[in-house]
């Protein structure tokens, strides 16, 4: 259900929360005890001390494994996954900057644009997702999302996040995305998962991204030693495949939502990657998002 925002003004923010200024709207953010460990450097180049939030979402720690989600002063959620709570954290800002969209589907994964045309890259963290995506930002497809690709009714075209987050390389990457993009040997770096990873921020041009539809789903996973490999998947197939990471089909979720999914799934094309050589990775999606 999309949120009625009433309050204009927040107290003064103690040290666990700061303000980011996004698509013009100052919004507090609090992480408490950061149970999310990069939430903040993640928003960190979009960070307005000065301004006078009109929003405020907070994460905070209820109970041993319980965190809780307000936005506003009204819960949103209690879950005991980090990402479910970083997914919803997501959800809440795009629903502050757009209030009278209907969404027809959130996917975990990153999304980009070629001539128009839509493209998600979905996989869990290691997968090679970000990797790729960096890759393909360096050929000319414009960068739409990472972390979570947001479809809108009634066209199912992925709506840009109004925050260009920063890509999460990790260091297995650093060689082969820096001679993409420089300036990842200087990007600030954070923990996660018992690794120090990079920040690439995306280009400016990010923020002026338009909606795509969405025309080919990807899974992709780095293997390493594996001749680059474009399987054509299932719709049955693609549905297993997301259903084994995080999908929000809307809450409460109905029969006709589903039913609607499943159709627009046997209309786009999805395929499963499987790759070691990454300019070999990219010469494929080119061809089949052409």
């Amino acid at each position: 259900m999309l949120l009625s925002i009433s309050i204009q003004r927040v107290p003064p923010l103690p040290l666990a929360e700061w303000v980011c200024t996004i698509r013009g709207i100052p919004m507090a953010i609090s992480i408490d005890k950061q149970p999310i460990a990069p939430i903040r450097e993640l928003f960190r180049h979009l960070e307005t001390p000065n301004a006078t939030p009109r929003s405020q979402i907070k994460i905070s720690v209820a109970g041993a494994n319980t965190m809780v989600l307000t936005q506003d002063g009204r819960e949103r959620l209690r879950t005991a996954d980090p990402a479910e709570a970083a997914g919803a954290l997501y959800i809440a800002i795009l629903e502050r900057i757009h209030p009278d969209v209907r969404w027809f589907a959130l996917i975990h994964g990153a999304a980009l644009a070629h001539n128009g045309h839509g493209l998600a890259l979905v996989g869990s963290s290691g997968s090679g997702k970000s990797t790729l995506t960096a890759a393909l930002m360096a050929t000319g497809f414009d960068y739409l999302s990472d972390d979570l690709i947001a479809l809108s009714e009634p066209t199912k075209a992925i709506v840009p996040l109004p925050l260009p987050l920063p890509l999460s390389i990790k260091p297995g990457s650093f060689d082969v995305v820096s001679r993409l993009w420089p300036e990842l040997a200087q990007a600030p770096s954070y923990r996660t998962k018992g690794l120090d990873a990079r920040l690439l921020v995306p280009p400016a041009a990010a923020w002026d991204a338009q909606p795509a539809a969405l025309r080919r789903v990807v899974f992709p996973h780095y293997a390493a030693g594996v001749h680059p490999q474009l399987t054509r998947l299932s719709p049955f197939q693609t549905i297993e495949r997301l259903l084994s990471d995080r999908i929000w089909l809307g809450s409460p979720i109905t029969e006709e939502r589903v039913t609607t999914f499943l159709a627009w799934l046997e209309d786009t094309p999805a395929y499963a990657l499987t790759y070691a050589d990454l300019d070999g990775a990219v010469r494929l999606i080119e061809d089949v998002v052409a």
